[in-house]
């Protein structure tokens, strides 16, 4: 058997790596985790979607400053939300490769199929990695994995997350 060069343990190397596409300063967080962090990420791309405040009744049709075009639809907005899955997900993860109009193989899906491709727990995953949360936040496409985690923080089962439930009242 013939030993491994270096090329080759460099490919190897590089192939073990947790994830090439999530920016350095994010998969070993350059600064401490911190909630203002948090809120400024947050806040950068409440901004570049516009500012939209969507607070009419669920039953009232709501208008869009991209005329009638939904936000994660629109041409630069579509492709966001695509990062909001790439950065915020562990590799392997399919849902990895939507976008706000995407499925994973590419395919444009109706508008109306919005529902199956939801991308808020994307983007909570997406900021709480800029942020920094390193380790400290169980990345998921639903919203479940990390109330479950926050939880289990706040009942003392487990440590090291940069979560907690409390209490609402």
């Amino acid at each position: 058997m013939r030993p491994i060069g270096p090329v080759c343990c460099l490919l190897l190397l590089a192939g073990c790596a947790r994830d090439a596409a999530v920016p350095p300063f994010a998969a070993r967080p350059y600064a401490p985790f911190s909630r203002q962090e948090t809120i400024a990420i947050a806040l950068r791309e409440w901004r570049l979607f516009g500012q939209i405040v969507a607070d009419a009744p669920p039953t009232s049709p709501l208008g869009s400053p991209l005329g009638g075009t939904k936000p994660e639809r629109a041409p630069g907005l579509w492709q966001r939300v695509g990062e909001y899955w790439w950065i915020g997900q562990h590799p392997g993860v399919a849902a990895r490769r939507w976008t706000g109009r995407n499925d994973a193989s590419g395919q444009e899906f109706p508008a109306t199929a919005d529902a199956r491709y939801a991308w808020s727990a994307a983007f909570i995953s997406y900021v709480m990695r800029i942020a920094g949360a390193g380790d400290g936040f169980p990345y998921a496409p639903d919203h479940a994995a990390y109330i479950e985690q926050a939880l289990a923080m706040a009942q003392g089962r487990v440590a090291g997350y940069v979560i907690t439930a409390l209490s609402p009242s």
